[in-house]
């Protein structure tokens, strides 16, 4: 995943969120970025099994 250097804006990695379990970095993911950004971080929630309020 290019981060979006050549753009000058931050991306986030959002495949590394995914793999490290970092909910709240997806959340946050959806709420800035680019339409492809937030794209990867809706699928990378729904990807997850127990999205419970208290695992936030």
């Amino acid at each position: 995943m290019i981060m979006g250097i050549l753009d000058g804006k931050y991306r986030p990695d959002v495949s590394k969120l995914e793999r490290e379990g970092n909910i709240k970095g997806l959340i946050k993911a959806l709420r800035q970025g680019d339409d492809q950004t937030r794209w990867e971080a809706a699928r990378a929630l729904g990807r997850k099994k127990t999205l419970l309020p208290w695992n936030l």
